[in-house]
């Protein structure tokens, strides 16, 4: 599934309807930017703490998920991540630090680059795409408590490896070691999941190069979170079903219009 079925849909989406509180204009802001940073505080809370509710040792079990994962890859066909790999590493180690840095800077700074633009010019989208990313974290956090999943990077046996701690950016792998996550949360890949989002929020507007650039954004993004030995292909597939099961959980549940009264003409009595 790509952009084009899916993003003339994510523009119909109906727009949050909020009621408009006078106060002065500097402090509303203020206050509606602390509150967009505190869910996001709260949401990696959330992640953080979730970890081990299913399984209280999960690391056993994310390895014999992963040795599922290699073979129903190799049952379908598809288990290629260390042959591509490797080929990279060996014949054309540049592009591998290209999609290295496609991996770093392409999650944090592209959102919250993604988040500013639309807060300020769309704020109705942004409402959107922010409601959407957060109902698809919940999904995420569900299926890494339930099926933690070792990355690539992991199965050395394999014949993979980090790209990331072999050739850098230094400043990310030092970085992730002062943030607690979950490295055994593989499926789906949220670097793509979200990239797969905000290409759909970009193509959603009226530019071509914002179209264009949603596209590629995508592709390099799923290349990155599997020739970087973070995530499977079938990481990569699942995290389209994750999006648009909270694309349409949105659409139905909690876009704010869908459960405003009718304030239509009434139909005159009989």
């Amino acid at each position: 599934m790509g952009l084009v079925p899916v993003y003339h849909e994510f523009r119909r989406l109906p727009h949050i309807q909020r009621k408009q509180v006078k106060m002065p204009r500097g402090y509303a802001l203020g206050l509606q930017v602390l509150r967009e940073v505190i869910l996001m505080v709260a949401a990696y809370y959330a992640y953080s703490i979730t970890k081990n509710l299913v399984h209280p040792s999960p690391i056993a079990e994310a390895f014999r998920n992963a040795s599922s994962v290699v073979t129903l890859e190799r049952a379908l066909g598809i288990f290629q991540e260390n042959n591509l790999q490797r080929w990279l590493l060996e014949e054309e180690r540049g592009v591998v630090l290209f999609f290295n840095w496609v991996y770093t800077l392409g999650f944090f700074p592209v959102m919250a680059i993604t988040a500013v633009v639309f807060f300020v010019k769309d704020r109705d989208t942004y409402y959107k795409v922010r409601s959407i990313m957060l109902v698809s974290f919940v999904l995420g956090v569900i299926i890494f408590a339930i099926f933690p999943l070792a990355p690539p990077r992991f199965m050395g046996d394999l014949g993979f490896v980090d790209t990331i701690q072999a050739l850098g950016p230094g400043q990310y792998t030092s970085g992730s070691e002062l943030i607690s996550y979950n490295r055994y949360a593989a499926m789906p890949s949220m670097h793509f999941a979200w990239a797969f989002l905000l290409s759909m929020a970009w193509a959603s507007t009226p530019y071509i190069w914002a179209k264009i650039a949603a596209v590629v954004y995508q592709t390099l993004m799923a290349g990155a979170v599997v020739i970087t030995g973070n995530h499977y292909f079938l990481d990569v597939i699942v995290a389209v079903p994750v999006i648009m099961a909270a694309y349409y959980i949105y659409q139905l549940k909690l876009a704010p219009s869908r459960h405003m009264p009718y304030k239509g003409t009434p139909s005159p009595r009989t």
